[in-house]
């Protein structure tokens, strides 16, 4: 009887331990720099307003921007400036095409934390994609690289 006390105690705590390091872990996540992807040494440098100017310049090529993320429901964006990200201006911003899937997935879970702060993007720019409501004057699709700053 004694045994299966100890037992069912010795269970609980390894539990009681499980829960506290994922929620440590969670915490942690909010404050160490977010990483996916590695680098394209191909990808062109340029900047949002670039792309918003330029898109034919730019259509199906690859690029790498910053910006300021919001990663939430129907609004995948990287605004040109910490202003236009807090009043939800989509002209001056690039849609980020995530797929459905990727949407789902832990390494979006973990992206979703970079909202809010300015981030890198490498993926093919698409001035035919305009997002969701074709809000956006275009989109990065294709994302092989998202990195917080």
């Amino acid at each position: 009887m004694e045994f299966k006390k100890n037992k069912m105690h010795f269970s609980k705590s390894i539990l009681i331990i499980f829960v506290a390091l994922i929620m440590i872990s969670i915490v942690f996540v909010n404050n160490f720099n977010i990483s996916y992807g590695n680098v394209s040494p191909e990808a062109i440098e340029v900047s949002i307003t670039d792309l918003i100017d330029n898109p034919q310049e730019y259509s199906g090529k690859l690029v790498r921007v910053h910006g300021v993320c919001r990663l939430q429901f129907e609004e995948d964006a990287l605004y040109s400036s910490a202003d236009d990200y807090k009043n939800h201006i989509s002209a001056n911003a690039i849609w980020l095409s995530l797929n459905d899937n990727g949407r789902q997935t832990f390494t979006y879970f973990l992206l979703k934390k970079a909202s809010g702060r300015c981030v890198l993007v490498e993926g093919v720019f698409s001035k035919w994609n305009t997002g969701h409501w074709g809000a956006y004057p275009g989109a990065i699709t294709q994302i092989t690289r998202f990195q917080s700053l």
